[in-house]
């Protein structure tokens, strides 16, 4: 991505990479964080692991979906090396403040998000579920 791209509240994010390596690594992971308009990190991720064949180039696509990410503008850093979440992360490549990118108010089902307040977080929970789990009534307030 080029110039910062413009996503709807609840679009997947997607961006291609492209790696070239002079010997075979094997193991490989890549490791991704997304950060607000004011630097802060507001996730991160490793991926499952892969190789790569010496000069022959790998291209990968990392999509994230569900993130549901507020409005607001984002940018990206990511990371090509060894480890996962559980141990140590040794990291080969690293790359700052691309893909950049906007999440816009509204969302392919046509609601809006327009008076989200930046206060209340960078991350949407919309997947909730509240139920009635009882009809009795309660004696007293603590």
């Amino acid at each position: 991505m080029s110039q910062e791209q413009t996503l709807k509240f609840g679009q997947p994010i997607r961006y291609e990479l492209t790696l070239v390596s002079n010997i075979q690594l094997k193991n490989l992971s890549i490791g991704s964080s997304f950060f607000n308009s004011s630097g802060t990190c507001v996730g991160t991720l490793i991926t499952e692991e892969f190789s790569v064949e010496p000069h022959q180039p790998l291209i990968l696509e990392l999509v994230v979906a569900s993130m549901n990410l507020a409005p607001d503008s984002y940018h990206a850093g990511f990371s090509i090396g060894y480890g996962q979440e559980e141990g140590t992360r040794k990291d080969l490549d690293i790359v700052i403040g691309k893909p950049a990118f906007e999440i816009l108010p509204l969302s392919d089902d046509t609601s809006y998000m327009a008076n989200w307040h930046p206060n209340w977080g960078n991350v949407a929970f919309t997947d909730v579920r509240l139920t009635q789990v009882s009809d009795r009534k309660i004696s007293s307030v603590l």
